[in-house]
């Protein structure tokens, strides 16, 4: 039509066959009814509200020959349209739509979340003002009732308009509740009502997530969250409301990235109980926490924020369930491999923790105890080789001395002098000291990265090995700090004619240039020369090698100079 406000016969049946068709049966169809029935409405001024709602009522009426369930829907959509079209906000029928969708949704739960979303819409296009005038007289007539009549199905709509409006809404809530719905005379009801909520499955119920929403906004949230959510869903023989516990973490992560929210959220009890039923496929819980810790996965992929990814990390390092059955999933392992840089080195420094200090719990089984410091090692040492860190090289040098100190020294005092020897640590055992062995002999392979992205100069390679046997003698001679786990002396001295003979080369490659060459002989003999520390009874097999890279170096020279 070239003049939108002229009556068009043809765009009055359109829309009387639109709100036929709300009724069908088939969904799809219905979805594309009121879709296009929005469109019209919104840009046709000429289609009046109340025209609409008077083919709701001839066509959608309970009364019909239709299915009822059917009508219920199509009322639902036509609600829906004229809302999400713009106009119903300022229009003289604003109440009364929000009187019968009301008596729509009430008893009907199958309706109750898509109305929650209708009712959201619509107090959002509107101000105080108009909510004071036309929406809450009628909405404060249906929520008149005690607390002791309350259901979760019943004061949800109370919680949206006390969020969204609050000082309209500040003298009934006293008179009916408290002068707030968090008191301590309220607090119980509201746990109550929130037990009522797992008919909405898997979905949340309105009430629930008008409850996350007060807890992110208040600064009270952790005693909210642990009254409502942590001691009243949290419980593994309530496999229900345990479901909607997880369903509610869920949600708040999926609406907030606010670091001191989501640490309120993942409690303890929580972290406990979602981690026991993840690594147990018969417990009742596992197919929720299956479900959760998928979605945590994609979460930690889509995350910027390194504080946020830890949190969600920190929910699989406690001591209820041992971390071999955590740590070999393929989602944790995902996890780990999608961490920013800033994560990865706070993981690690949480692993070291595990590795090195003495049990939290005087209680816990030394075999435990043992396992997670084992696993936190092995962790430890692939977390050098991160995709995220592999060109930090200051980084995981530090790294792999932590793993070189704990592998061949024990810090019986600590200093601050020394790297890695601040705090005092737990005694390692002789298995788990071959853990951080193995490790350290990894994370110096490492050290020499090379991938298509990232090639590791072999002069840096040398220079962070240079760095390394620093360390090693520092640490050889901190013997009022640390005591070595190998015959010293006699290691001591076989390193010092290692580090003079790498010395003498470098001084031999300055006056020949051949750096390149010279660095990759040096690396070579110097990586070969910390198996010292790990097989003392093999100094005279090192330098015997070490006659043979001699010899090798001076035919390379020959060849070169040939």
């Amino acid at each position: 039509a070239e003049n939108r406000n002229e009556p068009i016969k043809e765009l009055q049946y359109s829309v009387e066959r639109l709100v036929k068709g709300l009724a069908s049966s088939r969904g799809s169809a219905r979805l594309g009814f009121s879709l296009l029935l929005t469109k019209l409405i919104k840009h046709f001024d000429i289609i009046l509200i109340e025209d609409v709602l008077d083919l709701v009522k001839q066509h959608l009426s309970l009364a019909t020959s239709i299915e009822k369930k059917d009508v219920i829907f199509g009322q639902l959509f036509a609600y829906s349209s004229i809302v999400r079209s713009g106009r119903l906000a300022n229009h003289s029928h604003l109440s009364y739509v929000i009187e019968a969708l009301y008596d729509l949704w009430l008893g009907r739960s199958y309706i109750m979340i898509a109305s929650y979303e209708i009712l959201l819409n619509i107090l959002s296009q509107i101000n105080e003002e108009t909510f004071s005038e036309n929406v809450w007289p009628v909405l404060k007539k249906k929520l008149a009732f005690e607390q002791e009549e309350s259901s979760a199905d019943l004061i949800w709509p109370l919680f949206v308009c006390v969020r969204m409006f609050p000082v309209v809404t500040k003298k009934f809530l006293k008179k009916y509740w408290s002068a707030d719905l968090f008191s301590s005379d309220s607090i119980d009801h509201v746990k109550k009502a929130i037990r009522q909520t797992t008919a909405c499955l898997p979905l949340l119920h309105p009430l629930c997530s008008e409850v996350l929403k007060f807890c992110i906004a208040r600064n009270d949230r952790e005693e909210i969250w642990k009254a409502l959510i942590d001691d009243n869903l949290c419980e593994t023989d309530q496999t229900e409301k345990a479901y909607v516990g997880f369903e509610m973490v869920k949600k708040v992560l999926q609406i907030t990235q606010t670091k001191e929210v989501v640490k309120h959220i993942l409690t303890p009890k929580f972290c406990v109980m979602f981690s026991k039923s993840l690594v147990n496929a018969k417990h009742p819980m596992n197919p929720a926490a299956v479900c959760l810790v998928n979605f945590l996965c994609d979460f930690v992929k889509e995350s910027k924020d390194p504080d946020i990814q830890i949190c969600i990390l920190k929910i699989f390092l406690h001591s209820s369930v041992p971390f071999d059955q955590i740590f070999k999933r393929k989602q944790i392992l995902t996890i780990i491999q999608n961490l920013l840089p800033d994560a990865v080195k706070s993981f690690c420094e949480l692993l070291k923790s595990v590795a090195i200090k003495r049990a939290e719990c005087e209680e816990e089984e030394e075999d435990a105890v043992h396992s997670r410091c084992f696993q936190a090692v092995l962790l430890i040492g692939s977390l050098v080789n991160h995709p995220a860190t592999i060109s930090d090289l200051e980084w995981r040098l530090s790294v792999t001395k932590f793993l070189f100190l704990h592998s061949f020294f024990n810090l019986h005092t600590p200093t601050e002098n020394i790297l890695h020897c601040e705090e005092e640590c737990t005694e390692i055992r002789p298995i788990l000291r071959e853990s951080f062995t193995n490790s350290f002999y990894k994370a110096v392979n490492s050290l020499y990265h090379r991938t298509d992205q990232h090639v590791t100069p072999i002069e840096q390679f040398l220079q962070h090995l240079f760095s390394l046997t620093e360390y090693s003698e520092q640490l050889m001679t901190a013997t009022e700090f640390v005591s070595a786990h190998f015959p010293l002396e006699k290691v001591q001295e076989s390193w010092q004619q290692i580090k003079s003979i790498v010395l003498k080369l470098m001084k031999q490659s300055k006056k020949n240039g051949k750096a390149n060459l010279n660095n990759a002989f040096h690396a070579l003999f110097l990586e070969l020369g910390f198996h010292l520390f790990r097989d003392p009874g093999h100094i005279s097999s090192v330098l015997e090698v070490r006659k043979l890279f001699m010899v090798i170096h001076s035919i390379f020279l020959m060849l070169q100079f040939k």
